[in-house]
């Protein structure tokens, strides 16, 4: 599993990598980012996402829009109860402003716990988000060691976004 996961950041950073070296076009309207954050919800998470994103830079009226779908997973930092959590979902950052929706599937020895979990929170304009989620079961199984409550710290990796 830590091999896997090693292969996936490896991926993820060697993308990133490209990203920030050619950005975006005029006629490419979409990058892909990667999205790294840090979560609490009853213990400490650890997350990595790819987001497939739009950017609109706007004017001088207008704030930055980012938004688009997500993919990604993350693992709580336990050592005696290891849990991952593949998840995908959908994110939207406006000026001070961010909303995502995410569907997770929270894999504790080896039952499954799957959440739909809507977040709301403040932005720096899409560069840095601090959100709280509610999770919500859909699954008998419950993992005791989710918190229904969760507050994440997010950085949005866009170069477009921190050129601003």
């Amino acid at each position: 599993m830590r091999s896997f996961l090693t292969a996936v950041l490896l991926l993820l950073l060697c993308n990133f990598c490209a990203a920030q070296k050619y950005g975006r076009k005029k006629d490419q309207q979409r990058l892909l980012i990667l999205s790294p954050a840090l979560n609490y919800q009853g213990q400490w998470f650890g997350e990595l996402n790819l987001m497939l994103s739009s950017f609109e830079s706007g004017g001088p009226c207008n704030p930055p829009v980012l938004y688009g779908p997500r993919i990604g997973v993350e693992a709580n930092f336990s050592k005696n109860r290891f849990i991952y959590a593949p998840k995908i979902g959908y994110e939207f950052n406006a000026l001070l402003i961010a909303v995502r929706g995410n569907v997770v599937s929270y894999i504790d020895n080896d039952q499954v716990d799957l959440r739909i979990l809507p977040e709301i929170g403040l932005s720096m304009l899409g560069g840095v988000n601090i959100m709280y989620g509610y999770n919500i079961p859909t699954l008998n199984f419950r993992s005791p060691e989710i918190n229904k409550h969760r507050i994440s710290f997010t950085i949005n990796l866009d170069p477009d976004l921190w050129r601003q």
